[in-house]
């Protein structure tokens, strides 16, 4: 749900299992704030930062690690993040503990410095959270209005709702690098991760077959059947033969559907 202050120029994000603020001034194009992500005590988990940098690609060492009352939490290396590269393979592991490394960071041990290592939006990573609680992961930056995430042509790839609110996925949309709306025929798949880690559903996408766009066993998907929160993510299957982008609505002006 989104609510605007008009005299405080403020928005604020009320969700689930997330706490967010959002802020923005009059005479500035860019709507910056910050999330709160939880992450569950689970050995596999998906995560999609909510935020990019502040006109630029989000840092690593601006992601920070909170407890359930909003203090610095420090899991002495228990939770570390994975992350894919474009091609689709997992490459490095990162730890965190901000008692061993000034930004938070580190690469087998040596301390990640700012702008080493940034994620481009909509790209999720995998945690690992072996700590023994469960943890929130803070985000701060700015809101993507552009929402335009581009999915190589590869059989697998992590990606996600890249926006600090609630959307519906009879909204998200498949378009070419121009902007245009493209149908893959089913040839690009989004897999879930539910919240203990594992892989359920297999949503296949095209316009031209299903009205809304999505269909879940040839099943289409109605809006409110399936809400996609903040940071949740997803492997993605492109098969279609070329590389596409994901398209998610513009947060801003964003509003879920009602179920009937």
């Amino acid at each position: 749900m989104l609510f605007l202050d008009q005299s405080a120029f403020c928005l604020c994000f009320v969700l689930l299992k997330n706490r967010a603020a959002v802020t923005f001034g009059l005479e500035s194009a860019n709507i910056v704030g910050y999330q709160e992500i939880e992450i569950p005590n689970v050995d596999y988990v998906l995560f999609t930062p909510t935020f990019k940098g502040v006109g630029s690609e989000l840092d690593l060492t601006s992601i920070k690690m909170i407890d359930e009352n909003g203090d610095e939490f420090d899991p002495y290396e228990g939770v570390t993040v994975q992350v894919m590269d474009e091609d689709g393979n997992y490459t490095d592991v990162y730890a965190y503990s901000p008692a061993f490394y000034t930004h938070g960071w580190a690469l087998d041990g040596v301390e990640i410095a700012p702008g080493e290592v940034t994620i481009p939006v909509g790209r999720a990573f995998c945690v690992n959270n072996a700590c023994g609680q469960k943890v929130y992961l803070s985000v701060a930056g700015e809101v993507d209005l552009l929402n335009k995430n581009y999915i190589p042509n590869i059989d697998y790839v992590l990606w996600g709702n890249s926006t600090p609110i609630s959307i519906d996925l009879t909204d998200v949309k498949l378009v070419d690098e121009n902007g245009d709306e493209f149908d893959p025929y089913e040839g690009v798949t989004l897999q879930v991760m539910d919240e203990d880690g594992n892989y359920t559903d297999v949503y296949a996408y095209s316009p031209a077959f299903y009205t809304n766009g999505w269909a879940l066993d040839g099943a289409e998907v109605k809006p409110t059947d399936f809400v996609i929160n903040p940071g949740q993510s997803f492997c993605v299957n492109n098969a279609c033969g070329q590389a596409v982008y994901i398209k998610l609505p513009n947060p801003t002006s964003y509003t879920l559907p009602k179920a009937e």
